[in-house]
């Protein structure tokens, strides 16, 4: 009996929140005497077990204020930053050599004739 189910869901639901406790899917099923998956079944009961839960606050990085340290920090971020691109640079410089070696490699004959690969990229 799908609304006798609905109005002891919905009491449980209330009866825990009157309480203070925690409104779950599992206490508001065990309470109602039904499987948790019976709850999620009626929209109704999901609807009022959502309504109980608290709504996100959204929250985003705390504004900057302007101070001493700001300009070392913007500094030393751009120091970071110059640093990384450098070395991003160089692996991108290493990834394309070694797919033109492994090209070459693959173009090889298979009859034992040894192709030498250029070995700059591994210093």
């Amino acid at each position: 009996m799908p609304d006798d189910t609905v109005t002891r869901g919905l009491a449980a639901i209330e009866a825990l929140a009157a309480e203070g406790r925690k409104v779950t899917v599992a206490e508001v099923a065990r309470r109602s005497g039904v499987h948790r998956t019976t709850i999620y079944r009626h929209p109704a009961l999901t609807d009022a077990l959502a309504a109980t839960r608290p709504t996100p606050v959204a929250t985003g990085p705390a504004p900057v204020q302007p101070g001493p340290d700001t300009a070392t920090t913007i500094a030393g971020l751009r120091d970071q930053l110059a640093g990384q691109t450098a070395t991003l640079n160089q692996m991108s410089q290493v990834i394309q050599a070694l797919t033109l070696d492994n090209q070459r490699l693959r173009q090889q004959p298979t009859d034992g004739t040894v192709v030498p690969i250029r070995q700059s990229h591994l210093r």
